[in-house]
């Protein structure tokens, strides 16, 4: 039985509920990422606020309770394939088994459709980076972003490997 729906976002105002829903009940640890990535004239919102709506596509997950995680691509200029993102609430661990599975296939779609999806994440984020494991990806030599250390990942599409 399946306890979560996933929405694709489309409209403007429905984009900024998901932000402050998500705003309001942040993973620490994506929180912390975001922090990392902000300079000083950025914040965390507004980290958040361009995930959201400047994806070419974007995704929320909820269950009875509430907004599990919210996630998207885009594409960056000069690079082939999707920068990616994903962004929780604690709902992802209590939903982990779900999520692992419809996201693993949601990666697999997307890195078939553009090639290479990438991103980074933090080191210190153990979460992500086991399920990041599950979806695929292949670990790059570790970097520093703002005071934070990240390993840069990549997932590629069956045509690619």
């Amino acid at each position: 039985m399946v306890n979560y729906e996933i929405k694709k976002i489309t409209k403007q105002k429905k984009k900024e509920q998901v932000v402050w829903n998500l705003l309001e009940e942040l993973r620490t640890a994506d929180r912390r990422e975001l922090a990392a990535c902000t300079d000083e004239s950025g914040s965390v919102e507004n980290e958040v606020y361009d995930s959201v709506f400047w994806s070419e596509e974007c995704f929320a997950a909820y269950d009875r309770t509430g907004l599990i995680a919210v996630w998207g691509h885009r594409e960056l200029p000069g690079l082939t394939g999707r920068l990616i993102w994903c962004l929780g609430t604690d709902r992802v661990q209590k939903n982990r088994y779900a999520f692992a599975v419809e996201s693993k296939r949601i990666l697999d779609e997307w890195a078939n459709r553009y090639g290479v999806l990438y991103n980074a994440v933090g080191a210190f984020n153990k979460d992500a980076i086991q399920w990041l494991k599950y979806c695929g990806a292949v670990f790059h030599k570790e970097t520093v972003i703002g005071s934070e250390r990240f390993i840069p990942f990549t997932i590629e599409g069956e045509g690619r490997k």
